[in-house]
């Protein structure tokens, strides 16, 4: 039967990356929310990754696209609660995919929206493994020094997500400016459109203690409650309606095209 496949090619500066995300791919077995390899190809000294198709590429540009829709709701089909629960089954999804990841030994290194892909069902598929970083008894180990798993990038992806995939630290051009502003204990604002809740579970990813930010599994937790307890309808009721969801945007994406 006839499949839609992504192949993967890497440019002339990153072969080695592409290689070592191969290897790290074929160590991972299937999982709902990690983009699959289907196999590989070797051709005239290129090396070619076949990788599961997601029809509505990555989340950073599906975020971009439908900024209006998803930041506005909709008196219509939807309201923008239920678009809001859309956008946290996306940080759950990330969750359960990061744990599962981390479980098997490894550490996503450019943990960001466009390295998230999103199928034709909306269903999340964490992808680009090329700079991830094998890890042991909860560590990272770099220069032979040891430091604790914890999900710095992972609240930047929530903002990212949360503000349709605005640019984070807009205005901040020079790194030591960057270093400046966190060494302050200053943290980027609450997007308007975010949840109070989703935006505590941001700023917590950020505490200056490494050891007090929340882990993968906390996370993941957290957030299956959240999206358990609103009285609408809970998870499972909003995964059986991915396919109304995306079908509402889509329809409102063209009338605003």
């Amino acid at each position: 039967m006839p499949q839609d496949v992504a192949i993967k090619v890497a440019k002339a500066n990153y072969k080695d990356s592409l290689i070592c995300e191969m290897e790290i791919m074929k160590n991972l077995q299937h999982h709902p929310h990690i983009l699959g390899l289907i196999g590989y190809v070797k051709s005239n000294g290129s090396l070619m990754l076949i990788m599961e198709y997601c029809s509505n590429k990555d989340l950073l540009n599906y975020l971009q696209h439908n900024r209006n829709n998803l930041t506005s709701g909709s008196e219509l089909e939807m309201s923008s609660y239920s678009i809001k629960k859309l956008l946290i089954s996306f940080a759950w999804q990330i969750c359960d995919g990061m744990v599962y990841l981390t479980s098997k030994g490894f550490l996503h290194r450019d943990l960001a929206a466009r390295n998230i892909f999103l199928t034709d069902e909306l269903v999340i598929k964490i992808g680009d493994f090329g700079l991830c970083q094998t890890i042991s008894n909860g560590n990272i180990h770099v220069a032979k020094e040891k430091f604790p798993i914890k999900c710095w990038s992972y609240g930047i992806l929530l903002y990212e997500i949360f503000t349709s995939g605005e640019t984070p630290y807009k205005g901040i051009e020079q790194q030591h400016d960057l270093l400046d502003f966190l060494n302050e204990g200053k943290r980027l604002e609450r997007p308007s459109f975010c949840p109070e809740n989703i935006y505590n579970l941001m700023a917590s990813c950020w505490f200056y203690d490494p050891n007090e930010r929340p882990s993968f599994e906390q996370l993941r937790e957290e957030l299956r409650a959240i999206l358990e307890a609103g009285k609408d309808y809970g998870y499972i009721e909003l995964i059986k309606n991915y396919g109304i969801i995306y079908q509402h945007l889509h329809k409102q994406n063209n009338n605003v095209n």
